[in-house]
């Protein structure tokens, strides 16, 4: 860990002061202007308001920043891309502190990808969605110096991650699988959806899974195992064109498909009946011609809606038959 000696601070340009300071590999430390640094958009991991976040953010406000942000020069923008420290930066901001010391490095994108991927591994709490694309960024960025004649270690770079992480090579796979997932789906693995049939699942089109995470968001009594996920995978993997339909009729036609809509009490004159409906027109033939109209009029001037076929919503899930 740096902690930088503020009382032989150094003013240098473009809001970079220079501090005496000693780290392992004995770099400088600088302090740059909080309004250089920017979030890496490689960075898979979502910064949270959350209680550790209040925590890290009172220390900073008492304390300071005592371990200095990895980062490197944005290519072809003024500033620096931030590689370790994300959260440091969103909690200095908060605090409202105007530098921030940081670790200068001068790295190939795979190189930032790495630091980026290592930052969030070693995290305690990190999600499944957060650890299987830190992986993947990992694995991509092994792979692509491993085809410019990368250290000549022998083995697959999952294993080499394995290693690293104490893991199994089978459980590196596992996690790059994961992210074959859609984004709303993989978000769901490990609450709603078990990692065993979150697995299965990322086989499928990427449709399927529209539909799939569609039909779950319906009903969020829904637990998805791996025995349901395999009956999900064995019917429409080969399937051209999936619906929700199907998806039901797999998933829970009892409980899904026969479970009585939730009705809106529309209160409507007799007159007014017999005047639009044929005699003999049920209740829920008469809602089901209303909310179809509603859901054109909806999608004409409402830029709010949520329908499937809402702009602000498209769904890659093919409509039912």
């Amino acid at each position: 860990m740096a902690i930088v000696n503020k009382e032989n601070i150094m003013t240098g340009l473009f809001g970079i002061e220079e501090a005496r300071c000693e780290t392992k590999d004995q770099e400088v430390v600088q302090e740059i202007d909080i309004e250089l640094l920017f979030p890496s958009e490689r960075n898979p991991y979502n910064v949270k308001m959350d209680k550790a976040m209040e925590e890290l953010i009172a220390s900073i406000e008492t304390k300071g920043i005592s371990e200095p942000l990895l980062v490197r020069k944005r290519l072809e923008l003024a500033g620096y891309e931030v590689m370790s420290g994300h959260r440091r930066l969103f909690a200095a901001q908060k605090v409202g502190l105007k530098k921030a010391p940081v670790l200068i490095r001068n790295v190939s994108d795979e190189d930032r990808d790495i630091t980026i991927a290592d930052a969030n591994l070693h995290r305690p709490k990190i999600s499944i969605q957060e650890k299987s694309w830190a992986i993947r960024l990992k694995y991509d960025a092994l792979k692509k110096k491993k085809g410019r004649n990368w250290d000549g270690e022998k083995g697959s770079t999952a294993k080499r991650i394995a290693e690293e992480m104490g893991m199994s090579e089978r459980t590196i796979h596992n996690y790059l699988s994961l992210t074959q997932l859609i984004a709303p789906l993989l978000d769901l693995v490990d609450d709603t959806i078990t990692v065993k049939a979150g697995l299965q699942l990322s086989s499928l089109s990427e449709q399927a899974q529209q539909c799939i995470y569609e039909v779950l968001q319906t009903d969020k009594s829904i637990k998805v195992n791996n025995s349901l996920a395999i009956d999900l995978r064995k019917q429409l993997l080969k399937k051209d064109i999936v619906t929700t339909e199907m998806v039901i009729k797999i998933i829970n036609p009892q409980t899904i498909s026969e479970k009585p809509a939730k009705q809106i009490g529309i209160k409507m004159k007799k007159a007014v009946k017999q005047k639009y409906f044929p005699e003999g027109y049920q209740d829920d033939q008469i809602n089901q011609v209303i909310e179809e109209l509603l859901d054109l009029w909806a999608r004409q001037h409402n830029p709010d809606y949520s329908g499937h076929n809402n702009e602000s919503h498209r769904s890659n899930c093919a409509p039912g038959a």
